[in-house]
């Protein structure tokens, strides 16, 4: 039930632990920009191996690190999805710190954040789903799947964003620096991106696209 409909013990534990997460992701805590980070590397990685995942590796082709890699990361992905409703944020109309978690769920709830994060969190459904599919529609599944995971190149800009706030609290950021470094990481991930995109057109047009020497 909703914590304002809890028992009222229970829903004391509920508001306890969530203001302390709260008071670790205040705007400028360095446990937030720390998360931030990971997460950044997170959606990094899923931006990075998901390509070839889906055009160049395929079915028993994956190596099994690599599959329990994107289990691993699917429920990181969905635990932070968990703690954006605990996300304090600085109202821009008043510059305060908003705490209160009403506040904080009725925002997220609303933002385009929230519907990208729900979308992203879908291939933790691999888990449950793997043992009741056969081996042709498990394959089909991960793809679609696979592909759900690239949505979460949508986070991108805001981690920059988050980043660049954060950074400005040690003085003034260099607009035009700042802006080169993130045209050029999208420009290497766009390239790595076409990359995989190319190969797998390839295979589909040339039967061995890679011969044996």
């Amino acid at each position: 039930p909703p914590p304002d409909k809890q028992p009222p013990r229970l829903a004391a534990y509920y508001r306890t632990g969530a203001e302390r997460i709260c008071q670790w992701f205040l705007p400028h805590s360095r446990i937030r920009l720390s998360w931030d980070i990971f997460i950044f590397l997170v959606i990094w990685y899923n931006s990075l191996v998901t390509p070839i995942r889906i055009f160049i590796m395929s079915g028993d082709s994956t190596p099994q690190p690599l599959v329990s890699a994107d289990v691993v990361f699917d429920f990181i992905f969905v635990l932070d999805t968990v703690l954006h409703f605990y996300r304090p944020y600085v109202d821009p109309n008043t510059g305060q710190i908003v705490t209160d978690l009403k506040s904080l769920r009725k925002r997220y709830l609303g933002s385009v954040t929230f519907y990208i994060n729900a979308i992203a969190c879908i291939p933790i459904l691999k888990t449950p789903l793997s043992p009741f599919l056969g081996k042709t529609v498990q394959d089909i599944v991960m793809t679609y799947f696979n592909v759900l995971r690239m949505v979460r190149i949508l986070h991108l800009p805001s981690q920059f964003q988050e980043l660049k706030r954060f950074r400005s609290q040690k003085g003034p950021v260099n607009e035009s620096v700042f802006r080169m470094w993130i045209i050029l990481f999208f420009t290497l991930l766009g390239m790595c991106i076409l990359g995989c995109v190319y190969f797998g057109l390839s295979t589909a047009v040339v039967e061995d696209v890679c011969p044996s020497p």
